[in-house]
């Protein structure tokens, strides 16, 4: 298994709004689609709260990703993400093990 340095941090909500807008669906739509209010979904997109678990698990089934996709733990081609020293750490500078 191969590791690399790789500067690179998209936080939940950011994820949360490209997916949803690479789908072309309103937050309407998307909160009729996983049971939630369009209010929870723009929270989350300002990144003001994030969802319960069984949100998460809602979205990545909707959207076709991973769970750990959504929260961080691995980027977009499914490689695990390790944050190097996560208390410390205040520049995004992770660790990606490549399959």
């Amino acid at each position: 298994m191969k590791e690399f340095l790789y500067n690179f941090y998209m936080e939940f909500k950011d994820k949360l709004k490209k997916l949803r807008e690479e789908k072309g669906i309103s937050k309407y739509q998307l909160a009729r689609e996983i049971g939630t209010s369009h209010q929870a979904i723009t929270y989350w997109e300002n990144g003001i709260n994030e969802p319960k678990l069984s949100y998460i698990k809602q979205l990545a089934i909707f959207f076709d990703v991973t769970s750990d996709y959504l929260v961080g733990l691995e980027d977009e081609l499914g490689n695990k993400i390790t944050v190097i020293n996560s208390f410390n750490n205040n520049n995004g500078i992770i660790s990606i093990s490549k399959k």
